[in-house]
């Protein structure tokens, strides 16, 4: 079983992936898994690094630019774990306005539980995904 977090901010879903539970998907996965009939259902997903390395995907897989609330929503979720120091240099990513705004927004959290299964399905989609194209 792999646990991993979603956070809603500002109407937009971001499920964070951390490598510690498993290794990240391709983009046949990624999209599985932020598709909201056949997976869980998302915005975006952001693999947080180590350090402040930070990468964001879209609902169909590609790899996107990190803006300000994804930064946020990374912070907060180091911050959770004990990583203060990693947390407050994302912060410091973003300006003292978008800080603000965005300190002052609602930020809920849920824990996700993916099952051993659906964590194959989100590995194997990639391959299933290139069987269809040849």
């Amino acid at each position: 079983m792999m646990r991993l977090q979603i956070f809603l901010l500002q109407g937009q879903e971001y499920i964070v992936w951390d490598l510690a539970e498993g290794p990240l998907p391709g983009a046949g996965g990624i999209s599985l898994l932020l598709d909201r009939r056949r997976g869980v259902g998302g915005d975006q997903l952001l693999l947080v690094q180590e350090g402040t390395a930070l990468r964001a995907f879209t609902g169909d897989g590609r790899e996107m630019l990190v803006q300000g609330a994804a930064c946020f929503v990374a912070a907060c979720w180091c911050g959770r774990r004990g990583r203060e120091t990693e947390a407050a240099a994302l912060l410091h990513r973003l300006d003292a306005a978008g800080r603000r705004q965005l300190g002052a927004a609602s930020l809920q959290r849920a824990e996700l539980h993916l099952t051993d299964c659906f964590c194959r399905q989100l590995l194997g989609a990639d391959e299933a995904r290139l069987a269809a194209v040849v």
